[in-house]
């Protein structure tokens, strides 16, 4: 019995860490730089192989024609022969391809299980020293572009099945990272263009005189506005009139600034409404080269180049960070309900087996000779050992899901934790809960809950405190969580590049609930976390 117990901690155990370990990637991804993403899923792919044990973890890239496919990112073990970038995927495995490009995942165990249609496939593998392999496709918008490959070599290996959607999760949050820094690339590109294409050939360049008349216009502003040759001599009011209605107040400011505020230069990005082209994006900046005696602007140089490609370009990149922030809430959302339900499987079914082979003993221990001391003897501390077992899956099962949430309320609940953590770790928490609203929304419960957690943590394994503070407050519009230690400290920014602390997961969780999360902390001068979640009916929740 104690071995299967062990067997069963051990894989709750393993379930949570993967769980953990795909909250934090995700989490990583939310706000990384675009020059970064290569270096953040090369990082991730590092922490995939080492969970899973395994030789070798990439990500290959699908071609638009559908008929190539290469290694864009790799992650090996020590002593693992790489495979070439120049290798196309396709030739090797074509009966794999077939079924990842449906949409459906590719698991080898071992290299006999595979049927005969697939004998390149198996061939391939055994050229690559693979013994088991798990391809799994990565969906975005614009289909299936990328798959994830994970293999081991020097063994053959039973791939958890239950981990596949976790990953293709996963998978979804590495493209939507990808092509947002396709997305920026070609931003930055497209800036880099229009910026030598105006310097060099001066596009879309006018000049106007005194008040506001046009004594220039070239053909690209010609084209850029639609002027008709017999509206030329009236070209500033046929552009006025032409610039999208909800955007003529900004543009107007921007022209008056220059004649009312003296000001000798001003940019702009407004809609223009072009007679066949529809409606365009304009940047459009001008600057005043000279003025007459009294001030008044009288050579005016101006340069208007169409941005709409590059405004398109942006929304799509602002759509893709509003789609990353959905998956993490998603995987954030389904990671607590397996952890609820997990939760309730220990607590129905294991622990209260628990307590009636507990109380069986007991009996057997009553009924025992009082001669047979020994035996006796041998009863209780088995019987001890059960009500051990059986109070560690209890601490596993609240750790798991906080039940008490729902029962006692958020303030109860964090006071319930920190109470539970000084026992086990013998650092006193001085905790206190002030005019805490007494109906909290569920999610808000849970993020703070976790926070608190998480942030307990972070002081056990780096504080090194005898010492800490945690309060939870509530007025007018808000909740306010804190939580102190006079320990070590650490450097933020460099704790976020290292992954460290689990700040990326806190943060986010924070962000979902339109929270704001701040850290204050520096080597020796310890640390404290601040959450402010905002809260608008507030009832006092009694200490």
């Amino acid at each position: 019995m104690t071995k299967e117990k062990k067997n069963l901690r051990s894989e709750i155990e393993n379930r949570i860490r993967f769980e953990t370990l795909i909250s934090d990637i995700s989490a990583q991804f939310v706000r990384v730089a675009s020059s970064e993403v290569d270096k953040e899923i090369e990082h991730a792919l590092r922490q995939i192989l080492n969970f899973f044990n395994v030789d070798r973890c990439g990500i290959l890239a699908v071609h638009e024609d559908k008929q190539s496919v290469s290694i864009t990112n790799a992650c090996y073990a020590e002593g693992v022969e790489q495979i070439s970038k120049d290798i196309n995927f396709v030739t090797f495995f074509p009966w794999s391809y077939e079924k990842l490009i449906n949409g459906k995942y590719v698991l080898v165990s071992r290299m006999t299980e595979l049927p005969s249609e697939a004998q390149q496939d198996r061939l391939s593998w055994l050229a690559m020293n693979v013994k088991s392999s798990l391809t799994i496709p990565m969906f975005s918008a614009k289909g299936i572009r990328h798959l994830l490959v994970i293999q081991s070599v020097f063994k053959e290996r039973k791939w958890p099945e239950e981990f596949v959607p976790r990953l293709t999760l996963l998978g979804e949050i590495f493209v939507n990272a990808l092509e947002r820094r396709n997305a920026d690339q070609a931003l930055r590109l497209s800036d880099a263009r229009v910026a030598s294409a105006i310097e060099i050939a001066g596009l879309g360049f006018y000049e106007m005189t005194k008040d506001g008349r046009v004594s220039f216009f070239d053909n690209r502003i010609r084209a850029l506005l639609g002027l008709p040759t017999n509206e030329e001599s009236r070209g500033r009011e046929y552009w006025l009139n032409h610039i999208h209605p909800a955007d003529i107040p900004k543009v107007l400011q921007a022209i008056n600034r220059i004649g009312e505020e003296s000001l000798d230069w001003f940019a702009v990005d407004y809609r223009y409404m072009h007679p066949s082209a529809g409606t365009l994006w304009f940047h459009h900046q001008s600057r005043v080269f000279a003025r007459d005696t009294s001030g008044c602007a009288i050579r005016v140089v101006g340069v208007i180049w169409d941005i709409t490609d590059r405004k398109q370009v942006e929304s799509n990149l602002i759509a893709s960070r509003q789609t990353l922030r959905e998956f993490t809430s998603r995987l954030l959302t389904i990671q607590e309900e397996e952890r609820r339900r997990l939760a309730r499987e220990l607590h129905d079914d294991f622990t209260q087996e628990l307590a009636v082979v507990a109380m069986d003993i007991a009996k057997l221990e009553i009924s025992a000779k009082e001669k047979d001391s020994k035996f006796k003897s041998k009863l209780k501390n088995i019987k001890d050992h059960i009500i051990k077992l059986s109070t560690d899956i209890h601490n596993i099962s609240r750790q798991l899901h906080p039940s008490i949430i729902d029962d006692l309320g958020l303030g109860r609940a964090i006071q319930s934790e920190c109470y539970n953590f000084s026992k086990r770790t013998g650092i006193v928490v001085n905790y206190k809960h002030l005019a805490l609203p007494s109906a909290i929304n569920r999610e808000i419960s849970v993020v703070l809950f976790r926070i608190t957690q998480e942030a307990l943590r972070n002081i056990q394994k780096h504080a090194h405190v005898k010492e800490a503070d945690v309060l939870i407050s509530g007025n007018e519009d808000s909740i306010i969580l804190r939580i102190y230690d006079s320990g070590d400290g650490f450097n933020p920014a460099i704790a976020r590049q290292e992954h460290g602390l689990g700040l990326f997961s806190m943060e986010e969780r924070v962000q979902l609930i339109q929270g704001v999360f701040s850290i204050d902390s520096a080597p020796g001068r310890g640390t404290e976390i601040k959450v402010v979640v905002p809260f608008k009916e507030i009832d006092s929740e009694q200490n």
